[in-house]
């Protein structure tokens, strides 16, 4: 037997700084592997960060775990939202630590300018500022050490910054595809082909033109859709997703798609499931820290 055949995947809904309610889980993860005489590799759906106490604890967490080989962290609505606001108050940080924003991410600065919304650089710096802090980044910054009041003071470690700068919009295996929310079949089409084609994570100036704003869609599917299908993304993988919070996993097995996110910073619970078994576990929330 080798070492891919060992492991087991265990997928577990958005966590958003409940740490440890999620140390709860992964002990849970961790005995029914250890029954099964398996490896457990989990894979989060992202939204690690905001509302609840302890962003930094759980970014510092699948940041081991990616060292290790152990978890993947997929990238969140809520941590696209931090990496903005980081990069329109503190792009310098980007500069000394030799990083690259991502350009995927860039939709709402690029319509700087060319939209009435935006009336100037500091209205569109306030927004992005408010539309974050108000949905639970204030709580992120608390976490590192920061003040929500200073965004000129704004600093993350470069393991962190680079880490989360990386962070990928979707997992696939030949049973899976999970994503933080249901991708659109156009957008997992569009993101299929430019991972195909090598040049998903280039940098923008290589990117074909034409392919700029295909991808910008593609990720806000991958980052905020909550458009239920009306058929089947895949015909052989069961696509898992969160970002929609239920009080139960949500599962349709005649379309091929779960969305695990049971409202834990709600006051809920924190839910994963092991695809291989159809098992879902879930650890009930100690306090609720959303609204």
């Amino acid at each position: 037997m080798n070492e891919e055949t060992k492991k087991m995947i265990y997928v577990v809904g958005d966590i958003h700084g409940c740490y440890q309610e999620y140390l709860k889980l992964e002990e849970i993860i961790f005995k029914h592997a250890k029954e099964k005489n398996v490896s457990p590799y989990i894979v989060c759906v992202g939204d690690v960060v905001d509302r609840g106490p302890d962003s930094y604890k759980l970014v510092s967490h699948f940041l081991e775990g990616e060292e290790k080989k152990t978890h993947k962290l997929l990238l969140g609505n809520h941590e696209a939202d931090f990496l903005r606001a980081l990069y329109a108050y503190r792009p310098d940080i980007f500069d000394e630590y030799h990083l690259e924003f991502p350009y995927y991410l860039r939709s709402i600065q690029k319509e700087f300018g060319k939209s009435k919304k935006y009336q100037d650089f500091e209205e569109y710096r306030e927004l992005v500022y408010s539309s974050w802090v108000e949905q639970g980044g204030e709580e992120t910054l608390v976490s590192y050490g920061l003040d929500s009041m200073k965004p000129e003071e704004w600093n993350l470690s470069q393991e962190h910054l680079q880490f989360l700068c990386h962070l990928s919009l979707i997992w696939m295996n030949e049973d899976l595809i999970v994503s933080h929310a249901l991708i659109g079949a156009n957008a997992y089409n569009s993101i299929l082909d430019m991972i195909s084609n090598g040049d998903f994570l280039s940098q923008e100036s290589s990117i074909d033109p034409m392919k700029r704003e295909e991808l910008t869609l593609a990720v806000d599917s991958c980052i905020w859709n909550r458009e239920q299908p009306t058929e089947r993304l895949d015909s052989k993988r069961l696509h898992i997703s969160g970002h929609t919070p239920f009080r139960e996993v949500h599962a349709n097995t005649e379309l091929g798609f779960s969305q695990i996110d049971t409202g834990c910073v709600y006051g809920i619970k924190l839910s994963a499931i092991c695809p291989s078994t159809g098992e879902t576990f879930s650890v009930k929330s100690e306090t609720s820290w959303g609204s």
